[in-house]
């Protein structure tokens, strides 16, 4: 319910917006089987339809009430298959799954440089699909020491070209497009991911040193910049029979790096079950600060100049993210 009436969209923005009504639900099945104690697998599956989130269901929500056009609910389906092994020297898992994302809609809000003023980009029947495999296992090297090996190796992607609102700050003014998204990544994760950690318990001590290795990390890509109107303004292609072809900018991949961590403690038992825990962790220990752990591209095409120079070319410097230095946690709990 807009309490405030906006002057860009004066007749759109006091009151109550329309309503949009969705039936949301989902049903999950499980199935194990154990071969035996030691051996078992675990298939489970899932089917979900799920609301749009309310920000996201508007083409501009600060501004004006307008829903996303052809507003549906998000469909998930998904499945992964597990198998456990526990015997006196090693014990883990492997799991492998998969799972399909349909309908989502994700909205940009940004200043833009081309239109000099505020923009809204709302994308709407998103397609995705995250698979990978997962493993981990710890072996038992002696009664004081142990071996943990964990490693991922996924996808996560956009299947497809979902269709594109662009919205202005004004009342009416938007403009229907299509974000060419098809084999773009997720953002914000390694796709790979490798540990190793060694664990050394003696006495009501305990050590641990851990290296981990990321790789396969995507910068989040600019929808904007994927904008088939804005494909088209930078120049188009053509194929071997005439027909026009637009070049999609590639989404960035960063270099993997390693991190090593290491902990050390000692669990203190009192008299009258009073104990005393003290913790010392140390993370990234080579101080490896040029790990880029992430990033984004800025919404800006290069198609700006001055006079017939182009002043900067934005899709060479997008802005990311660095593993943080060196640090040291000491944890003292006292337990009365």
């Amino acid at each position: 319910d807009g309490l405030m009436r906006n002057g860009r969209a004066p007749l759109k923005s006091l009151g109550s917006s329309g309503t949009a009504k969705f039936l949301e639900g989902g049903i999950k099945a499980g199935l194990n089987w154990a071969i035996n104690g030691n051996h078992s697998f675990t298939l489970n599956a899932g089917y979900e339809e799920r609301a749009p989130l309310a920000y996201n269901s508007f083409i501009a929500p600060r501004i004006k009430n307008d829903f996303v056009r052809d507003l549906k609910t998000e469909r998930i389906i998904g499945g992964d298959l597990t198998y456990n092994f526990n015997t006196p020297w090693v014990m883990g898992r492997l799991t492998g799954y998969y799972t399909r994302f349909q309908n989502q809609v994700e909205m940009d809000a940004f200043y833009n440089d081309s239109e000099a003023r505020f923009t809204y980009l709302s994308m709407n029947g998103i397609e995705k699909e995250h698979w990978g495999i997962e493993a981990a296992a710890t072996f038992k090297l002696t009664s004081e020491l142990s071996l943990t090996a964990i490693g991922t190796w996924s996808e996560a992607k956009y299947t497809n070209n979902p269709d594109a609102v662009l919205t202005y700050e004004s009342e009416n003014e938007s403009n229907l497009d299509r974000v060419y998204a098809k084999g773009m990544r997720a953002n914000g994760t390694p796709l790979s991911a490798y540990s190793l950690a060694l664990d050394y318990n003696v006495k009501g001590w305990f050590f641990n040193l851990t290296g981990n290795y990321y790789d396969r990390v995507y910068i989040d890509f600019s929808s904007y910049r994927r904008l088939g109107s804005v494909l088209d303004k930078n120049g188009a292609g053509v194929d071997a029979n005439g027909n026009p072809v637009l070049h999609v900018p590639g989404q960035e991949k960063l270099d993997g790096g390693f991190m090593l961590d290491a902990s050390i403690g000692k669990y203190i038992r009192l008299r009258n079950g009073k104990s005393i825990s003290l913790n010392l962790s140390l993370t990234n220990i080579l101080n490896n600060t040029d790990l880029r752990t992430g990033g984004f591209e800025q919404n800006r095409d290069d198609n700006y100049k001055d006079g017939d120079a182009r002043v900067y070319k934005f899709s060479k410097n997008s802005k990311y993210f660095y593993a943080f230095p060196f640090n040291a946690f000491l944890n003292i709990g006292y337990r009365f």
